[in-house]
């Protein structure tokens, strides 16, 4: 086997092999994702806290991890449990203090997250039955060409989409 220190599930090779991501138990019981490197026995911790996080994948570069994870209380029992939704992240493991950032919405279920060129595949219940899914691997709404068009995509799309945390 290979040695992480500790337990590992849902482990995912990077594209040159050189790095494992991987979930486990040892700080926390809902799971964190850590990174090991293979040639030094390395050892980082990407995630922490609460969220219930699962099913790394690796983009095409190696520069950022894809993932499930659990954060919100989407069915608004009061707590964050496996019945809530589950969105698909994504993380540079490039940059050292990188934090997760959610691609998909809370308000359905997302799973599984697969990358392969510049497309981010993923299994969903949207429109009420599992079935696979596919997004530009940015996310569903795609950069412009400065930041002020940026924020000004951002303030058309605030204009008509109602916000929803979950």
């Amino acid at each position: 086997p290979v040695e992480t220190g500790g337990d590992a599930m849902f482990c995912a090779a990077s594209p040159t092999g050189g790095q494992l991501a991987f979930v486990s138990f040892r700080d926390h019981p809902s799971g964190n994702i850590f990174l090991l490197d293979i040639s030094d026995g390395r050892l980082r911790r990407l995630t922490q806290g609460h969220s219930i996080d699962m099913f790394p994948s690796w983009s095409d570069d190696g520069r950022t991890l894809y993932f499930a994870g659990i954060d919100a209380d989407t069915n608004r029992d009061q707590r964050v449990t496996a019945e809530d939704n589950p969105v698909i992240f994504r993380m540079r493991t490039d940059i050292f203090d990188a934090e997760p950032f959610p691609v998909t919405p809370y308000t359905f279920t997302s799973l599984h997250p697969y990358h392969a060129d510049e497309t981010l595949y993923f299994l969903s219940n949207y429109g009420g039955s599992p079935n696979c899914w596919a997004l530009p691997a940015r996310g569903p709404i795609l950069p412009a060409t400065d930041a002020d068009a940026q924020m000004e995509r951002a303030r058309r799309i605030a204009g008509r989409v109602p916000y929803q945390p979950y």
